[in-house]
This record gives C-alpha cells, sequence and structure tokens, in this order.
C-alpha cells in the first residue's frame, strides 16, 4: 500500500487563502507536470469545483488528458509551439494556444483557416526568462502578425518572471516595466490584448502591482513556495506505505549499503515498502549556481554531515522516526526505537509530490 495522499480539506482552504490574498482578481489555476504531481485530473477538478474557471498547462499532451476526461474549462497551453501537429491538437481539442513566435503564428492562424474555424490564443512576451516569446525589440513584427491574422482570436498576453522568490524585487520590476510597455504598443496599435497575466504564486502573493488582469497559481495550491510561508498555507499532500517488517538489531550491527550506518545500541526498526525507485527522499538537481547559492548548498552539506541521524524522517504512530542507512530502491529501514507499531502500521513521509514516482498511486480524501 504505497500511496500518496492529497487532502482535500487542505487543498480547499489554501485556494482560499490564494483568493482571500489577491483580492479580485481572478485565478487562473496551472496544472501542469501532471498537476505538480498530484494527478492532473482530479487536481484539477478540485480547483473548478472552488471556484477556479481557467486553467494552465504547460505542454499539449497534458490539455488533451483534461479535455478527454471530460474537462471543459478554458485550458490554456503556456509553451508556445511551431509544430504541426501540436498546434492541430489546439484547434481540434479548443484549447488555447499560446503565440510566442512568427512562426508559430502564421502556422496556428493557417491551420484554423484551413478549417475554416477560429481558435484563441495569448502572446508570450520574454521579458526576460529567456525561454519562448517575443522580445521586447519584436514588439513591431508581433503587431504585423496579430494584425494578419483571420482565424486567431487574441483574447490575452502574458510572461514569466525569473526570480519573484528572491527577497529584492528589483527583476519583478524590470520585467513588469517592460511587459507593460509591450502591453502599451500593442494598445496603441489599435489591439486589444484581453486579459494580462505575468504573476505566478510568489509574485501573486508578494507584489500586488503585478496582479494586473489575472494571475497564475499552482505551487502555492499545494502549500509549498521557496519563500517563508506566512500566508499559512497548508502542506496539502503526503506520501504513505505500510511497515513491512519489525525486528530489533544488536549494537553495532549495519544497516544498508556500503556499511556507513552502524548502531549504537540495540535498535527497533522497521521496513518500509518505500525505496528512491519511488522518489523517496529524491531531490530536484543543482545544476546551476551563483556563489551564494555554492555557499548555501556546502553548508547544508556541513550540517547533515554532522547530524547525528539521517535527515530523512516520517511518522509512526505520529511519533517522528528516522531513516537508518542508505535508502534503497524499494525499501528502506527506520529506527522506531521506543514506538509502539506492528507489520501494517503506517509510516508517513514528507513530501514533493511532483517527484513521486507515477506507480504511487495518488489518493484524495
Amino acid at each position: 500500500m504505497n500511496r500518496l495522499v492529497v487532502k482535500r480539506e487542505d487543498l480547499a482552504a489554501n485556494i482560499g487563502i490564494v483568493r482571500e490574498a489577491v483580492g479580485q482578481t481572478p485565478i487562473i489555476g496551472v496544472v501542469k507536470g501532471d498537476g505538480y504531481g498530484l494527478s492532473a485530473v482530479p487536481f484539477a477538478r478540485e480547483l473548478l469545483q472552488n471556484g477556479v474557471t481557467t486553467l494552465a498547462v504547460s505542454r499539449v499532451e497534458e490539455a488533451v488528458e483534461l479535455r478527454e476526461n471530460d474537462i471543459e474549462s478554458e485550458i490554456l497551453v503556456m509553451s508556445p509551439t511551431s509544430l504541426e501537429g501540436e498546434a492541430q491538437k489546439i484547434i481540434d481539442y479548443r484549447l488555447t494556444a499560446a503565440v510566442g513566435s512568427l512562426a508559430g503564428g502564421i502556422l496556428l492562424n493557417n491551420l484554423a483557416a484551413a478549417k475554416n474555424v477560429r481558435v484563441k490564443a495569448h502572446l508570450k512576451l520574454d521579458t526576460g526568462f529567456g525561454r519562448y516569446g517575443f522580445l521586447p525589440e519584436e514588439t513591431d513584427k508581433l503587431i504585423d502578425l496579430v494584425q494578419s491574422f483571420t482565424h486567431v482570436d487574441v483574447t490575452g498576453v502574458f510572461s514569466h518572471f525569473s526570480s519573484s522568490f528572491e527577497r529584492k524585487k528589483k527583476t519583478v520590476s524590470a520585467q513588469l516595466t517592460l511587459f507593460l510597455d509591450m502591453v502599451k504598443k500593442l494598445k496603441d496599435a489599435g489591439i486589444d490584448p484581453g486579459v494580462q497575466h505575468i504573476a505566478n504564486s510568489c509574485a501573486a502573493l508578494r507584489f500586488p502591482e503585478t496582479r494586473l488582469s489575472a494571475v497564475r497559481v499552482g505551487s502555492a495550491f499545494l502549500g509549498r513556495l521557496p519563500v517563508k510561508n506566512r500566508w499559512k498555507l497548508r502542506r496539502i499532500a503526503w506520501l504513505e506505505c505500510e511497515l513491512d517488517e519489525v525486528r530489533h538489531l544488536p549494537a553495532g550491527h549495519n544497516i544498508g549499503y556500503t556499511n556507513i550506518y552502524k548502531t549504537k545500541a540495540v535498535t527497533k526498526t522497521a521496513v518500509v515498502t518505500l525505496g528512491y525507485g519511488d522518489g523517496l527522499g529524491v531531490e530536484k538537481s543543482k545544476d546551476a549556481f551563483r556563489f551564494i547559492d555554492k555557499v548555501r548548498y556546502t553548508w547544508k552539506s556541513v550540517k547533515r554531515f554532522l547530524r547525528r541521524h539521517n535527515e530523512l524522517w516520517c511518522t509512526v504512530g505520529g511519533k517522528r522516526c528516522y531513516t537508518a542507512g542508505r535508502l534503497g530502491l524499494t525499501n528502506t529501514v527506520v529506527d522506531v526505537t521506543g514506538v509502539e507499531c506492528k507489520p501494517g502500521d503506517v509510516a508517513r513521509f514528507e513530501c514533493n509530490p511532483l517527484l513521486i514516482s507515477q506507480r504511487v498511486e495518488r489518493v484524495y480524501e
């Protein structure tokens, strides 16, 4: 019984907290990455049932999955595409496209014209993220493109912050200024930009001036933000499994691979049916660094080395129990000394749902 449990009550509470924080600003619910690991379809349904009316995903196939599971709300595909197959699906499944290049815009318009249908689109502007979108110096080309549309209806314009989680908002302010300048040029050219949105979860909660016509919120609904949680958002999901075996090991006995963990006294242990193959203990790769990041990661590594026990823990019978030895692929040992427990009892781990294997069942309670 390995499963990731999502508590509906906590999710509803987080939605309410976010709605109160952003006031009357409409919320676009982001369900990318299989709903941040919560399973996109039930996650989307929970958002819709709690007052969110528009959804957003990163990939076309994510939106197709929602449509094929009878979700009929507006769905924005935030990643622009210049691939004919993807653009055709956007049209066929009545999705809202993101247009971030001349090639992508021309392709979408031509395909819609060939079927004599109209398709909605939001214009993607690159104000400093460097991934998709029209650059500020390409605004005139964007205007020409929009004015050439015959079967594409522009209903929104958006961009993406690169550092809305940092203490200083210098970059946020600079990107917002660029965004508003580009939107003004569109308006001056007689183009109605529709819904204007640039704020993600952190920006929506921290910087009121970024909220504009709508905000895009995803990670905040999970209660997982890279900033101090002063809004009292709840962590809504946990990973749980059964204790597979409970036994006592003598002092000085090794636990796990590489013989790096020895019991200091007679130790009561339990084997849980989770390992790194399920996503237990898995972390995001540290793939790029600033100097301050290097210092922070080094300090964290030193603190981990100095700890008397492993960093990863779970609760068994409501008591905190630390893992012992290295994590296994499918099983892990937990020190349950002093805890009344038996095989079949439940161990519960804090986790980032996005990093948990798709093999693990998602359950909404």
